[in-house]
């Protein structure tokens, strides 16, 4: 029903990953006078009143749907939220940027990163229909990566528990940016899948400016880039299931204090170092002044 809605449109897929800049982005491109250009930006719903136009809630319900398809009161949900989405005449361009489209993080025993992103990426292809033309990706090195997206789960997710359950697993890091980047692939073949490095994306709007087309992005307040101390952790890895648990307060609460310390010394300098080669292994065309590698099919 929402692929038939998008079968006029070019539809622009931002995957993220998380803590790649990604909140940032999806406030410039709420903020952002769209319209004027025949475009529209769906993004996933958050407290500061970014736009809620039940995408991610239908896309939820589409996979309990594909689990089984006779849930008729899931069913009727799904459609309910997909007029919503279809209520604005369908644009030229669409821009559809959501993090968790590519699943969790990483699993409850630390299987990183995004182990169920085939089967999530399958069920976001088939949610969106063919027009999906181009997807990006913004990957960061392991190390910091999996500190901060460690960070964040551990405050806003259920069921993420303490740091010394992943340690040993994100130190060997099973999965890389190379196994997300194929599974992109097999989800979308033959898109162009453009890959771009943190913080390079953020310098000069330069992602915003390559998903919309425009030069001049708007200013994001800097609360959302913010990052939370290991006391923050602590308290949220503690308090999680008080009834007035609250992790936006928890991370303005908790933005200075001691930096969470995941790895050692020599295991960051191994992350690093598989990182860079990681990078080098993917699939390119063109290495662009942002760093980013364009890999796939560029027309």
């Amino acid at each position: 029903m929402f692929a038939r809605y998008l079968s006029d449109c070019e539809v622009t897929l931002h995957l993220g990953a998380h803590r790649t800049g990604t909140t940032a982005l999806q406030f410039q491109l709420d903020s952002a006078d769209l319209n004027r250009v025949d475009m529209r930006a769906l993004t996933p719903p958050r407290a500061d009143k970014r736009s809620n136009h039940g995408l991610r809630s239908a896309f939820a319900d589409f996979q309990r749907l594909r689990k089984n398809p006779f849930r008729a009161f899931v069913r009727l949900r799904m459609y309910r939220n997909i007029k919503r989405l279809m209520l604005a005449r369908p644009p030229t361009r669409v821009i559809i940027s959501d993090e968790m489209l590519l699943g969790p993080v990483f699993g409850r025993d630390g299987r990183s990163i995004y182990p169920d992103a085939a089967k999530w990426l399958a069920d976001c292809a088939a949610f969106l229909g063919p027009n999906v033309s181009q997807i990006h990706l913004v990957v960061r090195p392991y190390a910091d990566f999996l500190t901060s997206a460690y960070a964040m789960r551990a405050v806003y997710a259920k069921g993420v528990g303490d740091l010394r359950m992943y340690q040993e697993e994100f130190a060997f890091c099973r999965r890389g940016w190379p196994d997300v980047v194929a599974d992109i692939g097999a989800a979308f073949p033959g898109r162009a899948i453009r890959v771009w490095t943190f913080p390079e994306n953020l310098q000069g709007n330069k992602l915003f400016e390559a998903l919309t087309g425009l030069s001049e992005a708007p200013q994001t307040p800097p609360h959302l880039n913010a990052s939370v101390s290991a006391e923050g952790i602590a308290y949220a890895l503690s308090h999680k299931n008080d009834p007035d648990y609250d992790p936006d307060e928890v991370i303005a609460k908790f933005r200075t204090g001691t930096k969470l310390s995941v790895f050692a010394q020599h295991e960051r300098a191994a992350l690093d170092e598989r990182f860079l080669a990681d990078l080098a292994l993917l699939p390119r065309d063109t290495v662009l002044e942002t760093s980013g590698i364009l890999t796939g099919d560029p027309s």
